[in-house]
């Protein structure tokens, strides 16, 4: 579930705010197919791994809070994405624009 909301609130960032959302990961792309495939790919190995674990130890599933938690904290910031401000400079018919970009 915490994979989809990052997927899909980074969806919604890339169609509301389109040049001011970027995935920086290459291997996710700003696909929604191919967002899904990586995480759901990721997530099944990961819990494969830690039910195998499940038998040598009692704390088996702590590593799968980590992922959990990173695509929670990266769907709010998703969220957010409107109330990052931009700064943007013209000079000679040139504008430069920083600081606005949300890259995840």
């Amino acid at each position: 579930a915490a994979s989809a909301f990052d997927i899909e609130t980074s969806q919604r960032c890339f169609r509301e705010f389109p040049g001011r959302c970027v995935e920086t990961n290459p291997i996710l792309g700003q696909r929604r197919p191919r967002g899904y495939a990586v995480n759901e790919a990721f997530d099944f190995a990961l819990a494969f791994g830690m039910h195998r674990a499940r038998a040598r130890s009692r704390v088996w599933w702590t590593p799968q809070i980590v992922p959990e938690a990173e695509h929670v904290a990266l769907g709010i910031r998703n969220l957010r994405a409107h109330l990052t401000p931009m700064k943007c400079a013209t000079s000679a018919n040139i504008t430069i624009c920083s600081g606005g970009a949300l890259q995840f």
